[in-house]
């Protein structure tokens, strides 16, 4: 294991209540270090060149990897914390094309037992890259006697400069069911206002108007098979029926990724994904690219691997062409480089650092319209990398990269609950870059069934209740299409709903759907509603007959009005 040269926040829990304010003493570095901050093995002085401020923390002269800069804080027991500081390195290492930094957190119980819990990590930081903020959340237990958060890089001789640290206890979650129906109910409905202009000859007490939602304009929907889209077996004629049902979005799971439509050098082949799209797309559901390219050397074209970086970038480029030129207008999204966290195949080949930027501008330039994301996992199902997804977004934001949203993969293991607290934090963290979030591959293993339920039931819930979401697309629902994980909605060949994917339903197409029934008073009269945002189906009924429909919608942000003239 390579040693790690780290930044240590040692914070003493103590029985005292705590709110979301930063818990540490000095932690601008703008007054003098007595009393709040020290150095164990290394020495501290306080430099004129803070982020924001006059001054920062400057370490030097390691005696050791656990060389540290300290604070001991008095917080209370358990729960969720954050934390994150400002980090620049000062020297260069050679022969280090860019060194890892990692934070951890060192948790001691009253007991006096230990154990150690890795909670960020964040690659490719030069001395060049100036300023970078690096932490991240973590959970602490309800005997805690100490947590000493650690920041480490993979070079003990590095120095560095900090500045800017806070350390936060999260909000408890006993309550977040209730907050977050709240906050549904603030930024996914919008004013929806029923005009009446009736004649003489019509009694208003006769007049009942249906208004009925038919379509969300948030984005639900499933990962899809592109064969089964277009088969006309009995079977897929019911996975079609279960899809269009609750979807007005899909990702095509495989069949538009490099090494599947080109896996021949020079040979796309179009046909699966085009006669997907065909059926798709006249049910009126719009459909994900998924995706260009797949930064892991494992998921590229296996004919890629041997070119030189100029034929690599040539057939990138061809690619581009190719899917813009046959599918121009189709997607409503991209997913340009899938997993560029984890996965730097493209960078390494070429030796180009901003190569997948590249590639957002060069689609861009041959769609303007279609939307490109970034795509990732363990950002917020995890937090390991969510401070650098973040830091990733906003360095392609001040690049004038035509990046459109984060696309947050949110795979879940199902061995607890997901986390209320963390998640909304880490939507918060990823919110910051002002991009919107689109939750591209959601999925929830439980072999227990209640807990399978309530997983979905908190994840849809907690995610439909953040306001920078767009979008949730469900991964594997159907159990015989998903080598039997435990994350399945549907069962069987007739596609029999279980409890969670009840729970799902009746979320997506009845709890979170508007439907109203008005008699209006007065010839003339207006009555107003709060509705979700979506597609609306109007019927007007005279004495139990109908005389007339129509139909409007409300975007997100807007409202809506209908005219029920009756003369």
């Amino acid at each position: 294991m390579k040693s790690l040269s780290a930044l240590v926040l040692c914070v003493v829990l103590v029985n005292e209540a705590m709110g979301a304010s930063n818990l540490l003493v000095n932690s601008n570095f703008e007054g003098d270090f007595k009393g709040n901050w020290y150095c164990h093995g290394c020495t501290l002085t306080r430099i004129k060149g803070g982020v924001g401020g006059s001054y920062a923390a400057q370490v030097t002269k390691r005696t050791s990897r656990l060389a540290t800069l300290r604070q001991d804080v008095a917080v209370s027991g358990g729960g969720n914390m954050h934390f994150k500081t400002q980090v620049k390195l000062l020297n260069a290492i050679d022969n280090v094309k860019g060194h890892c930094v990692e934070s951890y957190a060192y948790i001691t119980r009253k007991s006096g037992s230990g154990s150690m819990t890795r909670f960020g990590r964040m690659f490719n930081i030069f001395p060049s890259s100036g300023w970078v903020e690096i932490g991240g959340d973590f959970e602490v237990p309800t005997d805690v006697a100490k947590v000493t958060v650690v920041v480490v890089n993979d070079n003990q001789r590095l120095n560095y400069v900090a500045d800017n640290a806070e350390l936060v206890k999260l909000p408890a979650s006993h309550y977040w069911k209730n907050a977050a129906n709240t906050r549904i109910n603030q930024f996914r409905k919008g004013s929806i206002t029923v005009k009446y202009d009736l004649s003489s000859k019509y009694d208003p007490r006769k007049v009942e108007v249906k208004v009925s939602q038919t379509r969300h304009d948030f984005g639900f929907g499933f990962a899809v098979k592109a064969p089964r889209m277009y088969s006309t077996s009995a079977v897929d004629k019911n996975y079609q029926k279960f899809i269009y049902s609750l979807s007005n979005t899909v990702t095509i799971t495989n069949a538009l990724k490099w090494r599947f439509m080109e896996s021949v050098e020079g040979k796309p082949s179009f046909y699966v994904v085009d006669k997907a799209m065909e059926q798709i797309k006249a049910h009126n559901v719009s459909v994900r690219g998924h995706c260009l390219a797949w930064a892991k050397t494992d998921r590229i074209p296996s004919w890629l691997s041997g070119k030189s970086p100029s034929q690599v970038q040539a057939h990138v480029q061809r690619r581009v062409k190719y899917l813009s030129q046959h599918y121009k207008g189709q997607f409503s999204q991209y997913d340009v480089n899938n997993e560029n966290l984890h996965g730097f195949w493209y960078e390494s080949k070429t030796s180009d650092v901003s190569f997948t930027e590249n590639m957002i501008k060069w689609m861009h330039n041959q769609d303007p319209n279609v939307e490109l994301c970034m795509n990732d996992y363990n950002v917020v199902a995890k937090g390991m990398f969510t401070a650098a997804y973040k830091r990733q977004a906003k360095l392609a934001i001040d690049r004038n990269v035509p990046v459109s949203c984060l696309g947050v993969q949110a795979h879940y293991d199902g061995k607890t609950l997901p986390n209320p607290a963390a998640t909304l934090k880490r939507l918060d963290e990823l919110a910051s870059t002002g991009l919107k979030i689109w939750i591209t591959e959601m999925d929830f293993k439980a072999k227990d069934m209640a807990m399978r339920a309530q997983g979905y039931d908190d994840n849809l819930r907690l995610f439909f209740s953040h306001p920078a979401v767009a979008g949730i697309i469900m991964w594997a629902p159907w159990n015989l299409d998903n080598g039997n994980k435990p994350c399945a909605l549907v069962e069987g060949n007739n596609f029999v709903y279980n409890q969670a994917g009840t729970r799902v339903k009746n979320l997506i197409k009845y709890g979170w759907m508007t439907r109203q029934s008005l008699v209006p008073t007065s010839r003339t009269q207006s009555i107003s509603f709060p509705g979700f945002y979506g597609g609306y189906e109007v019927k007007v009924s005279y004495a139990g007959k109908v005389v007339s429909t129509g139909n409007f919608y409300i975007a997100k942000g807007k409202t809506a009005s209908y005219t029920v003239r009756l003369t």
